[in-house]
């Protein structure tokens, strides 16, 4: 069970806050591995928890400056 109420699941714009690139970097990053749940065609969420731990493992062109 969660400790906290915070929310784990966010939606691309949340994403692109927390990790202060464009909309656009995000797409980029999902082809480049970075983990997400598909809702439907063209709806993704994605989990801050994984997002972290991906990004604390993976080597990204430094063009994305994160």
């Amino acid at each position: 069970m969660r400790e906290n109420n915070e929310l784990d699941i966010l939606t691309k714009e949340q994403v692109a806050d927390l990790l202060k690139v464009k909309e656009r970097s995000i797409d980029e990053l999902r082809a480049k591995g970075m983990p997400f749940y598909q809702v439907s065609e063209r709806v993704f969420r994605y989990s801050k928890t994984a997002i972290l731990e991906w990004l604390e493992t993976t080597e990204i062109n430094s063009k994305y400056y994160i």
